[in-house]
């Protein structure tokens, strides 16, 4: 992306940025680390750089330590964004697409290649 576009997106993500900082995120002062344990049973990969200025390793790091089950990726050479950490970012995804595409499809008694939600399958 680049051009007006890229700026329309960058001001964008800044004004949602700008309003959920604002807010606090809607979360008391230590409320997230608080609670984490709620999210027991919820897949959750926390992926941090290294070199990310915009929050120090420790924080995920708390979090993956109240977090049952959550798994942590600190990226080396990663800041809060880029390439490093898009490959991150898709292999995590990539993962929960093909848990969710089995849990899917066993549940219709398929399998994973399975129709479309809605859609008929014409595999014969």
């Amino acid at each position: 992306m680049a051009g007006p576009a890229a700026a329309a997106h960058r001001g964008g993500a800044a004004r949602l940025c700008a309003h959920y900082f604002s807010h606090m995120a809607w979360l008391e002062d230590g409320q997230l680390l608080r609670d984490a344990h709620r999210l027991a049973g919820i897949p959750g990969v926390l992926i941090h750089g290294r070199f990310d200025i915009g929050g120090p390793p420790d924080v995920p790091w708390l979090l993956h330590q109240k977090w049952p089950g959550s798994e942590l990726q600190l990226v080396r050479t990663g800041h809060h964004g880029g390439d490093e950490m898009t490959e991150h970012m898709m292999t995590a995804l990539n993962r929960f697409a093909a848990v969710a595409s089995r849990r899917t499809a066993s549940s219709r008694g398929g399998t994973a290649a399975g129709s479309i939600s809605g859609m008929p399958d014409t595999r014969t």
